[in-house]
């Protein structure tokens, strides 16, 4: 898969993402294998955990 290629050329240059990135390949690595709704269940709480990763509190919705 082209993207894993991409990781691997990327990730020894990352810094501040690098868990992201980590956290990234396990995810695509996981949807090859979901074949059950309990594979599903653990994709979902890794995507989740990626989303906490990215969050930051400093944002704030602005609602016109």
């Amino acid at each position: 898969m082209r993207f894993f290629l991409f990781l691997d050329r990327v990730e020894p240059y990352l810094q501040l993402k690098k868990k992201q990135a980590l956290l990234l390949r396990d995810i695509l690595v996981c949807k090859e294998k979901v074949s059950s709704q309990k594979n599903f269940s653990v994709l979902l709480a890794k995507i989740d955990s990626f989303r906490e990763l990215n969050y930051s509190k400093k944002h704030k919705k602005v609602i016109p």
